[in-house]
């Protein structure tokens, strides 16, 4: 990196980056190599009068080695990743000290990116005869028998883009010893994507499903997200009380600045009141309370909004003969959209601490409390699907020497009902956020040239379904159960964390040497999963004890909902709907207290350069642990990374 002044004309900087980063130095073809260049332009226009500040940031990455393959694969097999992109920003800030305007603020960004992924796959099929539709239509078509062996080649080709724009103006005043800052602006950003998607072969597909196939689809299919935000905001308050008050108008998809499906407003305050504020002689030097409140919304995302199709394509008639050209294979195409109507995701947030000064050593404790109602997750739900199906011994069916049978599409041997399962968006998640935090900054020693900080902090979260889930069990592996149990709302999980951070920064300046020394403990950690609404009762069979979750009802293939009693679920008609778990599913989970060690020392070699050593999990202190719950044993720390 270097930087040029170019006298009265601004500062030039240009920078060039080199990374070669792996995992694992076992599995190169897991890492990336990339080259990035950065320019960067700065000056100052108007200085005698209005000036304006200008800064332009340009920079170009472009991946190396974009052909890897993994030794351990079998021949011919192929992996492929290579991503170009361009980022841009402008930002800077206009002083015109105007009686409506004390200074305007800009920031205009764009982000491109161009990523190439190629996989070269061998595909074997070991469950016999394996259909292959490739029909984009509803209805009844031929279709072909995937070969037992084949290489997939799929592409995926992604062009994201990314535009951002914000003016803000701002104006400060002060009256009588209170200080107004009023901060007014828009926004608006747009998200994207103008790629191929993914890009195959129909008949080499690259998941094999004897239900559904999947299909190619073009990223620009999906329409471009756009968001338009207005937004204005007062700080106002002397030194004892500091009031912040705000409100955002968002617009998600606009059709014009005020016309939307999808609009939010998000109220916000912050209030600060100073007790004290004394001079450092005292013993409380400064204490202070303060709370707010206030609601963040977000839109969903393009994969939220334009899901994917679900294609399920039915075998009505397989007449599979041993000359491939009497050979015929029928399926009936089903296609669902599974796309909903959803909102805006909100997230309100309250929040109450003090902060304050003891002796030179400053604190901060801070007690919040979130809720999300409305967040995205994609839930089960089932379509029942009818469809025609021929029998081989249809007598209407005319087989015939070298060709395929003749079939007539309207003389049904029987019509059959498959229920179809597929992933739809619901504004159905709930999370729910509570906890604690607090740190000590304390002066620094001053003969050991060394500062420390503590921070700790308690977290509480909480997270679960809040709609009733549907479930189609699996049957005897041959046919489908004849009913989807409907299970009751609120199942998830709940989580509690307790953690410290000791920091030491020492500093030697002869030496030219600094020490930064992170300790971190987790307390505690646990966690639990719950049924909330669901039923929950013991069971016992093969002289094992279990605690069974139940359906609290059942909807068979004409789309009728029946509620079922506890007696009925135990019958042995019902057993698919059962669910068991051993008693240990549902216990508390506690680990145990571990720690890390975190160091860092930093080097200054003359006047322009600097080396830096870090280490995370210093003393590769890796314990293990076995869950209760699934007896399965994993480690508590991360693996050691400098």
């Amino acid at each position: 990196g270097k930087g040029f002044s170019m006298n009265n004309h601004g500062v030039l900087n240009v920078n060039l980056d080199y990374t070669s980063s792996y995992p694992d130095v076992r599995k190169k073809y897991k890492g990336y190599k990339r080259l990035t260049t950065n320019l960067g332009y700065s000056n100052t226009f108007f200085q005698k009068n209005k000036p304006l500040l200008f800064n332009l940031r340009l920079a170009l990455f472009t991946t190396v080695d974009d052909e890897k393959s993994d030794p351990q694969l079998k021949n011919n097999e192929v992996i492929t990743a290579n991503k170009d992109g361009l980022r841009a920003a402008i930002n800077g800030k206009w002083l015109l000290n105007s009686k409506w305007i004390t200074n305007l603020s800009y920031n205009f960004s764009a982000n491109y990116a161009h990523q190439h992924d190629y996989l070269k796959k061998l595909k074997t099929i070991t469950a016999g005869t394996m259909p292959l539709a490739t029909s984009l239509k509803h209805g009844e078509h031929t279709a072909q028998f995937l070969p037992a062996e084949y290489y997939s080649e799929l592409t995926v080709d992604g062009k994201p883009f990314d535009i951002f724009a914000r003016v803000m103006g701002n104006l400060s005043l002060t009256k009588s010893q209170v200080n107004n800052n009023i901060v007014y602006g828009a926004e608006w950003r747009a998200n994207g994507n103008k790629g191929d998607g993914r890009i195959f072969d129909l008949n080499y597909p690259p998941e094999i499903n004897s239900i559904s196939t999947i299909r190619e689809r073009s990223y620009k299919e999906r329409p471009t997200l756009h968001s338009l935000a207005l937004f204005v905001e007062d700080n106002v308050g002397n030194d004892l009380l500091r009031i912040q008050a705000g409100l955002r108008y968002n617009n998600f998809q606009p059709v014009n600045i005020f016309d939307s499906e999808k609009k939010t407003i998000e109220p916000r305050i912050n209030i600060k009141y100073s007790f004290i504020r004394y001079e450092e002689k005292k013993l409380f030097s400064e204490l202070s309370v303060f709370g707010g409140y206030g609601i963040q919304s977000k839109s969903p995302t393009l994969a939220h909004l334009y899901p994917d199709n679900a294609y399920f394509d039915l075998n009505s008639f397989n007449y599979f003969s041993n000359n491939a050209d009497e050979r015929l294979l029928l399926v009936s195409t089903r296609i669902i959209d599974p796309t909903d109507k959803l909102e805006p995701i909100e997230v309100s947030k309250i929040e109450i601490g003090f902060d304050g000064k003891v002796k030179g050593m400053k604190f901060i404790f801070t007690g919040y409390y979130e809720k999300s109602d409305n967040g995205l997750t994609f839930t089960t739900h089932h379509n029942f699907i009818e469809f025609g199906k021929w029998n081989t011994d249809d007598t209407n069916i005319i087989y015939r020497e070298e060709a395929p049978p003749i079939i007539d599409l309207n003389a049904l041997t029987e019509v059959d009902t498959f229920t179809a399962k597929y992933a739809k968006p619901q504004n159905t998640h709930i999370i729910i956020k509570k906890g604690l935090e607090y740190r000590f900054d304390f002066d620094k020693i001053k003969f050991l040239n060394t500062s420390f900080n503590n921070s700790r902090a308690y977290l509480y979260t909480k997270n679960y379904n809040g709609s009733e889930t549907y479930m189609l069990l699996y049957g005897d592996g041959a046919n489908q159960p004849p009913y989807v149990g409907i299970y009751a709302a609120c199942e998830g999980r709940e989580r509690q964390r307790f953690n410290t951070n000791f920091v030491a920064i020492t500093h030697l300046p002869k030496l030219r040497l600094a020490f930064s020394t992170t300790l971190q403990v987790l307390w505690k950690s646990r966690y639990r999963y719950f049924l909330g609404g669901r039923q929950l009762w013991e069971y016992s069979t093969d002289n094992t004890n279990y605690l069974i979750e139940a359906p609290i009802a059942l909807i068979d293939k004409e789309g009728v909902r029946r509620e079922i009693s506890k007696d009925e679920i135990f019958s042995q008609e019902y057993d698919y709907y059962i669910s068991k778990y051993r008693e240990e599913y549902y216990q508390v989970e506690n680990q145990p207290i571990h720690y890390q060690l975190n160091p860092k020392v930093t080097s200054e070699i003359g006047e322009k350069a600097k080396f830096a050593f870090f280490a995370n999990n210093f003393t590769m202190l890796n314990p293990t642990y076995k869950s209760k719950r699934t007896n399965s044993v994993f480690t508590l720390n991360s693996p050691v990374y400098y």
